[in-house]
C-alpha cells in the first residue's frame, strides 16, 4: 500500500508538471513495482496526451549479480517483466519511452557489455542509459572500475545502435540525450 501510494502521488505531481507546459518527464525505477506501473502510467498519460512520459529500469548485470548487489532475490527477473509490461502499453500510449538503465560497478564490469546487449535482444528498449559508479556507495570498493571495462559497455551500445539493435530515441529533446551521452 506505502509504495502504491507513493506512485499515486508521483501521477499527481507529474500531472501538476505536465499541466503547467513540461513536454518530457524522465523517471528512473528499479522495476520492483511492476504491477503498479501500469496505473501510474494510464493515469499520466491519459490526463496529459501532449506528455512523453520515459521510464527507465535499472538492472546491475546478470540476474546472479543484480540480485546480490539489490539483495533482491528474484528482483532481475521482476525488472525484465517490469520492462515488458511498460512496452505492451506502449500499443495504447505512443508518448511512452521505455529504456534501460545500467551502471558499471566493480562487481558487474566484466559482464555488463555482454548482458547489455542480451538485455536489448531480449527487451527491445527504446534507450539505454550507461552510468558509471562513481560518489559514494554504501560499499565504497564497488567505485573501484576499470575505466577499460567502461569503455567497453560504451563501445557495446554504440555497436548496438549501429546494427539497428538499439531504435535510440525516437522523443522530444532526443538531441540533448545524445549530447549527454
Amino acid at each position: 500500500g506505502h509504495e502504491r501510494g507513493r506512485l499515486l502521488d508521483l501521477a499527481q505531481l507529474a500531472g501538476s508538471f505536465a499541466s503547467r507546459g513540461l513536454k518530457h518527464l524522465a523517471i528512473p525505477t528499479n522495476g520492483l513495482v511492476e504491477e503498479r506501473m501500469q496505473p501510474f502510467v494510464e493515469e499520466v498519460l491519459s490526463r496529459h496526451p501532449e506528455l512523453f512520459l520515459s521510464i527507465a529500469v535499472s538492472f546491475d548485470g546478470p540476474p546472479a549479480i543484480h540480485d546480490a548487489i539489490r539483495q533482491v532475490p528474484g528482483g532481475h527477473a521482476r525488472s525484465m517483466e517490469a520492462v515488458r509490461r511498460l512496452k505492451q502499453l506502449q500499443t495504447r500510449f505512443p508518448n511512452l519511452g521505455v529504456g534501460l538503465l545500467v551502471c558499471v560497478t566493480r562487481e558487474n564490469q566484466d559482464t555488463l557489455a555482454g548482458h547489455m546487449q542480451w538485455l536489448v535482444e531480449q527487451l527491445q528498449p527504446d534507450n539505454v542509459t550507461v552510468n558509471l559508479a562513481r560518489g559514494t556507495a554504501l560499499d565504497e570498493s564497488l567505485l573501484s572500475v576499470e575505466v577499460a571495462r567502461y569503455e567497453e559497455v560504451v563501445a557495446k551500445k554504440r555497436e548496438l545502435i549501429r546494427s539497428g539493435k538499439l531504435s535510440y530515441f525516437r522523443f522530444p529533446l532526443a538531441k540533448l540525450a545524445v549530447a549527454r551521452d
